[in-house]
């Protein structure tokens, strides 16, 4: 039951994190099966992006109501959609930086203790290797065989950062346009800011295709391919999300749902928006270039 109360608007009970948990749940089994050869895992993945979208519509479409009708506009309520958005922006670093943590504990700990002269397991089992990083030679390259060269960090990593940075203008842009109340730009600039979006995106397929096919850096290929893989993987499917945010504001916009006193949903996606192109920042260094 809804609490109309002036001091402060309490929302009805939602069943949409049951549902986005399901959704979760079914995505999670398809990669498992797929990683498996099960025949399933399609069919899996299919009904997991259905219920995904399900839930994103239905979720969204309760808050934007809620919003619409005035529930929800209050300077409490915004302060804890503030809060929200801070803790959701710090649970993210937090895992990000458990990614980067085992990538620096390989660099700094395990290689250096497997190409030590005094370990024992170097001078037992793999007494040939080099600890160096970029890792092309793994310890033991008959199991897992090496990339055939290193990531260049002045091609296709140099673009993409270029166009995440130019997106980081234009949705800065984008929020002073609301402000000033310059609609039509607004409007242009957030769809400006979601194909940069879209086209860093494109660029990292690519690249993903250039390193498979040409440089022969697959998931097989031992520390060096997985910690790529795994940052820049789970990166862009905070990227995936960020666009999905855009696009939900654009339609607002559409709307004309957003004004100088309702621009929280806005600012929110400015502030995810801002932490990943921050993140990318760290990524290019120490993954790319270091």
């Amino acid at each position: 039951m809804i609490n109309k109360s002036k001091k402060y608007y309490v929302p009805a009970s939602s069943n949409w994190p049951l549902v986005g948990s399901v959704a979760l749940f079914l995505l999670l089994e398809a990669l498992a099966t797929w990683m498996h050869g099960d025949w399933i895992a399609p069919v899996l993945a299919v009904c997991g992006f259905l219920t995904l979208f399900y839930t994103l519509h239905g979720w969204l479409g309760d808050v934007i109501h809620e919003n619409r009708t005035g529930l929800s506009r209050d300077g409490q309520i915004e302060r804890s959609f503030r809060l929200g958005m801070y803790w959701l922006i710090f649970s993210e670093a937090m895992f990000f930086a458990a990614m980067f943590g085992a990538l620096f504990y390989v660099r700094v700990f395990t290689l250096p203790a497997l190409g030590s002269q005094e370990s024992i397991t170097h001078i037992v089992l793999w007494p040939g290797f080099n600890p160096t990083w970029p890792l092309l030679q793994n310890p033991n390259p008959s199991a897992y065989a090496g990339s055939n060269a290193i990531i260049n960090p002045w091609g296709t990593p140099l673009l993409s950062s270029c166009v995440l940075l130019a997106s980081v203008v234009s949705i800065t842009l984008t929020y002073w346009a609301l402000q000033n109340e310059y609609r039509k730009a607004m409007s242009i600039l957030q769809l400006v800011t979601m194909c940069l979006g879209i086209l860093f995106i494109l660029l990292q397929i690519l690249e993903y295709v250039s390193i498979y096919t040409v440089q022969g850096l697959t998931l097989a290929s031992g520390i060096y391919a997985t910690t790529f893989f795994m940052l820049t993987g789970f990166y862009v499917i905070y990227t995936v999300v960020g666009i999905v945010m855009l696009g939900v504001i654009l339609y607002r916009m559409k709307k004309n749902d957003l004004n100088k006193q309702n621009d929280f949903s806005l600012k929110a996606v400015c502030y995810y928006w801002y932490f990943i192109s921050v993140l990318w920042i760290l990524l290019y260094v120490f993954v790319y270039w270091i």
